[in-house]
């Protein structure tokens, strides 16, 4: 199996982005080596320096290639891109950081990092950003690039409004208007009688793609426009509508000369992701359980315990990946009952002003403290720190009649807190519009997760804590 072949522009863009940014590190590199360590003999450092630019290289293109810098995206996206080379360069420092209180090459301040990251960042992004920008408008350059698009339908419309957008090419969309409102038969023998018509258009525009968005029944037309591309040296493509999928991550492999569409490739149906996002969890489990939990779960228990009669710990069953149970922990933040329920159908949310919350639970819910026993269930395996909120299994039941892909939200581990948490939809979720919105953003989260994403959910996740939420209650 090999992933689908981009064109050969983009893969020629690629390799000069990696050699050219290799060049000015080494440049930079290079002269920061001579600022900050002019009276150390060469023969002294040259090994030492040599191992450090090694290193600091290697991890530059790992976390880069990790973190989608050369991908479609980021060749498109200039916040991408910034966010991507920002967090290159910063394994970058911690590398360089290590290595000079290491060796003790010099005294370490803070300024000296920045000597080294802040070129590197400015010319890595000004370097990216002119060969982009010379990528995009390379029709100035390539005698004026164009590209034909045949047939019609939303497939033919996206086509062309790509192509207007990034200016990468002059666009001759044919047969549009003459077959939008033609069936799907009398399409095939219009497009079948304009071949020879299309064919003296390429040649007299002399256009290097033709994109084809005719219907697949089309196929003798098709295999004729492709033989005469392949004669005519024009690269032959053919974009069907796959959007009456309504899928946002469909992916096109081929097993030998099959083409297989992926409807769905989430980033930790990887394994190396899920174990980048499992080690990620373990180590933040196990520093919060070590450092943070002993003395916190005395205090908090404390306090529990001279509020109301009961147990520090509520225990409730939820459910976790591919809807696997498991025994969630939380500090108890409600009165316990004086008669036992029966277990799932005895679940009720917690709402605004609920006369079941204690004094100290209002605040431990307030501040998010109540879920902080979840990092036991982190750090056990059955829970991340990052990702969709685990629900009640009543709840699930409830919603997953409803909210179309409500289930594709435990495709990964449930989270502590996630995404559509740190976006305003945490708490009560009294409406099915409530719920649909918090399944939206758990399920971007699940197609667009990357270790940047994490990060950043948690940092916000503390700071929401720290001014308090208003849906915490």
């Amino acid at each position: 199996m090999e992933q689908y072949t981009k064109n050969n522009a983009q893969n020629l863009l690629r390799a000069f982005l990696v050699f050219g940014e290799l060049a000015l590190l080494q440049i930079i590199f290079q002269s920061f080596a001579g600022l900050v360590m002019p009276d150390i003999p060469v023969e002294a450092s040259q090994p030492h320096v040599f191992l450090l630019f090694t290193v600091m290289t290697l991890s530059w293109l790992s976390v880069s290639t990790l973190l989608g810098y050369y991908n479609q995206e980021a060749l498109i996206n200039s916040r991408y891109m910034l966010k991507t080379a920002f967090l290159s360069n910063l394994l970058n420092v911690a590398v360089l950081s290590v290595f000079v209180t290491r060796y003790e090459w010099f005294t370490f301040t803070v300024n000296i990092p920045l000597l080294y990251a802040l070129p590197v960042l400015a010319s890595t992004s000004l370097f990216r950003f002119a060969i982009i920008q010379a990528y995009r408008y390379r029709r100035v350059f390539f005698k004026d690039a164009r590209v034909m698009i045949v047939g019609s339908g939303q497939p033919a419309v996206a086509l062309h409004n790509f192509f207007e957008n990034a200016k990468a090419a002059k666009v001759l969309h044919v047969l549009n208007g003459e077959i939008e409102d033609l069936d799907q038969k009398d399409v095939v023998e219009f497009a079948r009688n304009k071949v020879p018509e299309l064919k003296q258009l390429a040649l007299d525009e002399q256009v290097s793609e033709i994109y084809c968005t005719l219907p697949l029944t089309a196929r003798d037309v098709i295999e004729d426009m492709a033989d005469f591309a392949d004669n005519n040296y024009i690269n032959f493509k053919i974009a069907s509508d796959f959007n009456i999928l309504n899928r946002s991550g469909m992916n096109v492999a081929f097993f030998d000369q099959t083409p297989i569409i992926t409807l769905r490739n989430p980033p930790l149906a990887s394994f190396f992701n899920r174990q980048v996002k499992r080690v990620f969890d373990l180590i933040v489990s196990g520093l919060f359980l070590l450092l943070v939990f002993p003395w916190l779960y005395i205090i908090i228990g404390i306090l529990i315990k001279l509020d109301s009669p009961g147990p520090v710990f509520f225990i409730q069953t939820r459910a976790g990946k591919r809807n696997q149970m498991f025994k969630c922990f939380k500090f108890r933040t409600m009165g316990v009952p004086k008669t036992k329920g029966n277990g799932i159908d005895d679940y009720q949310q917690a709402t605004k002003n609920d006369p079941r919350i204690t004094k100290v639970g209002a605040f431990l819910r307030k501040t998010s403290l109540d879920e902080l026993p979840q990092f036991l269930n982190v750090f056990l395996g059955d829970m991340s720190v990052i990702g969709p909120r685990p629900h009640p299994p009543k709840l699930d039941m409830e919603f997953n009649q409803v909210i179309r892909y409500y289930q594709y939200r435990y495709y990964i581990k449930p989270g502590i807190s996630g995404w559509a948490q740190v976006n305003g939809y945490r708490g009560e979720t009294d409406t099915s519009e409530k719920m649909e919105k918090r399944v939206e953003f758990d399920n971007w989260y699940i197609e667009n997760w990357t270790p940047f994403l994490d990060f950043k959910i948690l940092f916000m996740t503390v700071f929401n804590m720290v001014q308090g939420e208003e849906n915490a209650y």
